[in-house]
């Protein structure tokens, strides 16, 4: 949930007995890579003082995380896609990041391509796949893959299918049909971008 909510860490606690009192341990972890960002651990003498100690560490907590606050922003933004697929959602993630970074259109291809392998009807990936083409200068299979993600209107949101039609209107010469789905984009959704 927190990689497709593009939560950047998740909290994880523990506690344990330790004779008569608790060991009481709080991380910080990342939700890409499951490493520990952040850790604070206390002991709690006996039952009456487990809360105060899981309050200090909280406190504690709160504090090293003001001091290292970009190991904890979120970095990336919110992909709004359906899949059932978490695997073919890591796929499509790892294209984004190529491609968003404007590293490489190629490899991110080739990473929508290995989502799509596990969801065919991943309208998302195609949709993205679709952008690459485009950066690249290919045309016909950016359209190709456009139309792809178009035919799955269940998968996508409105302002996909928006967005989706005023680019295959545009690559298919229909310029006065682009100007008016952007026009009504740019109306319905005024603070988002899209495109590259």
């Amino acid at each position: 949930l927190a990689v497709r909510s593009a939560v950047r860490t998740v909290l994880e606690g523990s506690v344990g007995r330790l004779g008569k009192g608790y060991s009481v341990v709080l991380r910080l972890v990342d939700a890409d890579d499951a490493s520990v960002v952040l850790s604070v651990n206390d002991t709690a003498e006996d039952d009456a003082d487990l809360i105060p100690t899981v309050d200090r560490l909280a406190k504690s907590l709160r504090t090293e995380m003001g001091e290292r606050r970009s190991a904890i922003e979120a970095t990336r933004a919110l992909n709004n896609v359906a899949t059932p697929s978490f695997e073919a959602y890591k796929n499509f993630r790892r294209g984004d990041d190529l491609w968003s970074s404007y590293l490489d259109n190629r490899a991110a291809i080739a990473a929508f391509r290995s989502a799509l392998a596990l969801d065919p009807n991943f309208a998302g990936a195609w949709e993205y796949m679709a952008w690459c083409f485009s950066m690249l200068g290919e045309p016909d299979s950016s359209l190709a893959a456009f139309r792809q993600a178009l035919a799955r209107p269940d998968r996508l949101t409105q302002e996909a299918e928006l967005r989706i039609a005023a680019q295959l209107a545009f690559l298919s010469g229909d310029y006065a049909g682009a100007l008016a789905a952007n026009e009504q984009y740019v109306r319905l959704y005024p603070q988002v971008m899209y495109g590259h």
